[in-house]
Parts: structure tokens; C-alpha cells; sequence
């Protein structure tokens, strides 16, 4: 029992630990904010073409043999191509950027939404990403990027004490219960 003990504080500690020293790297890192900022958004344009190329692909086979109503799919799928790539290619400089973010957050998953028929479980799948389009916009429109690595830094650093505290005092009950 006492190597089971062991062998949980010290996991528990160890995750505290890398998340602890996660929150103190983005809160050193916050002087480098825009550049950082713009390394999210050419991953979000990178993810963005690799999550639309797929259904892109599919879509043309399908639309090459007449089926009705494809070309809405093959539309979005576009959209969400090109989208990625304009993410990928326009930076900071362009008075663009927060229309593409709009688009990104709020439009392509609607547009996805709707055009499945298990709308909820499409809807749960996408908020996500509406989650995070809807943040970088808001970040982006404020100008706001350090402010935002601070914030996340210390919001990592709280989690990490609430992880520690709250896993010791789990392990301290459930080993009492044996």
C-alpha cells in the first residue's frame, strides 16, 4: 500500500509540476505575445486546411457523380480551405484578419451544422472551435495579446495549486477508506 502511495504523490506532484512550470513559461513569454498570437493563428489556418480537405476531397468525388445538394458541402469545405490558408499567409498587418476570424468561428460551423442531420452531437463537436475562433477575434480586436498571456499564465499556475491540493486530498481520502 505505501508503494501505491508513493507512486501517486509522486505522479500527482509531477503533473502539478509541468503545469506549474507551463503557466510560468507563457507568463515569461508574454513579452512575446504578438508573435506568439500569430503562431496560433497560422496553426489555426493549418488545422483549419487539414480539417477541410478531407470532406474537400469527398465532396468533389461526390459531386462528380451528380448527387444532390453536394455542391453546398463542396462550398463550405472551400471556404474552409481557403480560410486556412489566408490565416496561414495573413498576419497581424491585415485589416482582414478579424473578418477571416468571424468567419472561422461563426460561420463554417453553422454552416456545418446545419447541413448534417444530428444537428446536437455536429453542434458539440463544433463549439470548440467557436470557443476559440471567438477568443483569438476578441483578442485581436483589443490588441490585447500580452495581457492575454498573463492572464492564461496565472490561470495556469492557480490550476496547477487546485490540481496538487485537490488530487492530495482525494488520494488522502480514498487510501483512508481502505
Amino acid at each position: 500500500m505505501l508503494k501505491y502511495k508513493i507512486y501517486y504523490v509522486l505522479r500527482i506532484s509531477l503533473s502539478a509540476l509541468v503545469l506549474a512550470a507551463l503557466g510560468f513559461l507563457v507568463l515569461w513569454s508574454s513579452a512575446y505575445a504578438v508573435e506568439a498570437f500569430d503562431i496560433l493563428l497560422i496553426a489555426m489556418g493549418l488545422f483549419g486546411i487539414m480539417g477541410n480537405l478531407p470532406p474537400l476531397l469527398l465532396s468533389l468525388k461526390a459531386f462528380s457523380k451528380k448527387q444532390r445538394f453536394e455542391w453546398i458541402n463542396l462550398a463550405v469545405s472551400l471556404v474552409g480551405v481557403l480560410l486556412g490558408l489566408a490565416l496561414v499567409f495573413l498576419h497581424r498587418g491585415a485589416a482582414v484578419l478579424p473578418v477571416l476570424l468571424v468567419i472561422y468561428a461563426a460561420a463554417l460551423p453553422l454552416a456545418r451544422v446545419l447541413l448534417v442531420a444530428e444537428r446536437a452531437k455536429q453542434l458539440s463537436r463544433e463549439m470548440p472551435k467557436i470557443a476559440v475562433g471567438t477568443f483569438m477575434l476578441l483578442v485581436s480586436l483589443m490588441d490585447a495579446e500580452s495581457t492575454m498571456f498573463t492572464v492564461l499564465g496565472v490561470m495556469l499556475l492557480v490550476l496547477a495549486g487546485l490540481y496538487l491540493v485537490g488530487k492530495l486530498l482525494m488520494m488522502r481520502y480514498y487510501f483512508k477508506m481502505d
